[in-house]
């Protein structure tokens, strides 16, 4: 074939094109993309290989079509395959071949690597907040139950009293842990700069590499051309994030899905935020919570489908990298869809007091707090533990609770109130802990660090 043959190169039929764009993912993608190939065009105006007026020019056309982007009026081309192809041709269509010579020194795999840590780094943020809205929720729910007192369980078996207040602050603690997880997560992202990499060997301009990377708002350039554009570690770190914060809205799920059981009735579902039977009339189902463990199986499969994909992978770039986009964007669908109903859920829930002291009138919630007291008396705490033990048996043959067998015996009182007031140490459930926990909660949302 000659220089004259090429322009009669067959073209990619349709169905390839079907297969091997990303447009999909790419709508997402291409408002961070504007970023860095402005940045990049600026860079290159540095270096003199543009003038100030064509510089100008190129970002005044990709203003244009951030504008269209966000209109959702960009038009979008099957044959054309990513968002890169698109960028150019919208460019060179306004600009001439300004369009056609702003790619030098770069590739589309060091673009797309750079892109996608602005993408992540933004995603940090945006569920860094709702996750503080979420906790937020919490809190004040945790606040406005604070005088109720429930039977904390191990094994789903009642074992000591708590706060209701207690056991929702502990679902705050996991969610801002993720909060934290999101923070590392963000600053691994923009820890250097994949632009310059070009497609795996690095660039070959004299351009200030250092300057872009500022602009952008990493750290660094790259160490390592080769990895840079290879690199999805930090894709990675953002799944595990999302499926950390799955597990732990699904552990709530399954909390609230016990609270509402019949047997149990510890909370009221809000009428605006469940849903009833097709044929059973009095039914009041907890579908929120049901449908969050079912969502919450799509996005830790999204971690797992994240790895599978990059465990085979060779070093440098490779084509089913432009997967882990869509696997990205479907777990955020559905982490989306949770937190666009948990918040106003946990606000309209409520505590049903009147089952939360039926409860604690249940499974010998006190028996600890016995076993304590004589081990306080100098009992060591082994014989206590078996002294009270044979009082649960004797208490079970009497159909009454052990505290029960205790107070006929005691001057000494052991009430509930006692014993939850009795956990001071650090951490425990004494109210002048929650109100620790209440104020330190709202402190750090407040700070808003990312």
């Amino acid at each position: 074939m000659t220089l004259l043959d090429i322009k009669n190169i067959p073209q990619q039929t349709d169905e390839l094109c079907l297969f091997i764009n990303e447009l999909e993912a790419d709508k997402h993608l291409a408002p961070y993309e504007i970023a860095v190939q402005t940045a990049w065009v600026r860079g290159l105006a540095r270096a003199n290989l543009f003038s100030d007026i064509e510089c100008r020019a190129i970002i005044t056309s990709f203003d244009e079509a951030l504008e269209l982007l966000k209109t959702d009026n960009f038009s979008w081309n099957i044959r054309d395959e990513d968002m890169h192809i698109h960028l150019e041709k919208f460019i060179t269509e306004r600009n001439g071949d300004l369009g056609k010579r702003m790619h030098v020194g770069r590739s589309r795999n060091d673009l797309v690597a750079t892109t996608l840590r602005l993408y992540v780094s933004n995603s940090c943020i945006k569920y860094y907040r709702k996750l503080s809205q979420f906790v937020a929720a919490l809190t004040d729910k945790a606040e406005q139950s604070l005088p109720i007192i429930v039977p904390g369980t191990t094994h789903l078996q009642h074992g000591q009293p708590v706060y209701f207040a207690h056991i929702l602050l502990a679902h705050a603690e996991a969610f801002m842990r993720d909060m934290k997880r999101l923070c590392e997560i963000k600053e691994e992202a923009m820890s250097v700069m994949p632009l310059g990499a070009s497609a795996m060997a690095g660039t070959t301009l004299s351009i200030d590499l250092v300057a872009i990377a500022n602009e952008l708002g990493f750290k660094s350039p790259c160490r390592n051309s080769y990895d840079a554009v290879g690199d999805r570690d930090f894709i990675l770190c953002l799944l595990d994030a999302f499926a950390k914060i799955a597990l732990h809205l699904s552990r709530l799920s399954e909390d609230i899905v016990y609270w509402a059981s019949t047997p149990v009735q510890l909370i009221e579902l809000p009428p605006a935020w469940s849903t009833g039977s097709s044929i059973m009339p009095n039914k009041r189902n907890p579908e929120i919570a049901e449908l969050t463990r079912g969502r919450s199986a799509h996005i830790i499969a999204a971690q797992t489908n994240g790895y599978m994909l990059m465990r085979t992978a060779p070093t440098s770039y490779s084509g089913e990298m432009q997967e882990i986009k869509g696997i990205v964007l479907r777990a955020q669908k559905n982490l989306d869809e949770c937190f666009m109903v948990w918040p106003s859920f946990i606000k309209e829930m409520h505590i049903n007091e009147r089952s939360a002291k039926h409860l604690l009138g249940l499974g010998h919630i006190l028996a600890t707090e016995i076993a304590d007291a004589l081990t306080l008396n100098g009992i060591p705490f082994r014989e206590a533990y078996a002294k009270v033990k044979g009082m649960v048996v004797l208490a079970d043959e009497r159909g009454c609770q052990v505290q029960d067998i205790w107070e006929a015996d005691r001057v000494e009182i052991i009430s509930i109130e006692n014993a939850v007031e009795k956990c001071r140490q650090h951490g425990g459930t004494a109210k002048v802990n929650i109100l620790s926990a209440l104020q330190r909660n709202r402190k750090e949302i407040a700070q808003q660090i990312i």
